[in-house]
């Protein structure tokens, strides 16, 4: 029990064991918010990073963005390995202004129990991202679960998918 209070302290927590007899122990343990570590999948839109939930990530399928793009705008459903996928860009709803790559990846993310395709840019990889709280600025984005800073300094916003598709009812 010693080791285990120790690493609780080791992250700013706290433990109170309430040991009553004839009625047994409780344990209660608080961690800041602020020590959350997810599992995600790195990628990049633009210069922005985004941190995807890798529990939710099926499949990565790279796409020339031509396939995506008719007449200008993206379309909403793709047919990715045989099956249609409705999909939602990072890019087009929140990086207009810029140049499209030549490529783009289809992330395959499993949301309220549907198959969903997140558009990004590149995939960078997978990271294991101390999940920080979003300051006042971020309040009103509830797609937004988190940040996290990344080694080289630079911020990567935490993306929930179940909200972010909500955006366009995907």
């Amino acid at each position: 029990m010693d080791v285990v209070r120790q690493k609780i302290t080791e992250l700013r927590g706290s433990i109170v064991i309430k040991n009553t007899i004839g009625q047994g122990v409780s344990f209660q343990i608080k961690l800041p918010l602020s020590r959350s570590i997810i599992e995600g999948l790195l990628v990049k839109v633009a210069q922005t990073h985004y941190i995807i939930p890798l529990n939710l990530v099926e499949q990565i399928n790279r796409l020339p963005y031509e396939s995506l793009n008719r007449d200008n705008h993206l379309n909403k459903t793709i047919l990715v390995n045989e099956e249609l996928l409705p999909v939602f860009s990072l890019s087009r709803q929140f990086h207009q202004d810029r140049i499209p790559p030549k490529t783009a990846d289809v992330i395959t993310i499993l949301a309220n129990g549907r198959k969903k395709g997140l558009v990004v840019d590149r995939t960078e990889g997978k990271i294991q991202a101390v999940l920080k709280p979003l300051g006042e600025a971020y309040r009103q984005q509830d797609f937004i679960a988190g940040s996290s800073i990344l080694g080289d300094g630079s911020l990567a916003f935490v993306l929930d998918p179940d909200r972010l598709f909500q955006l366009e009812s995907i």
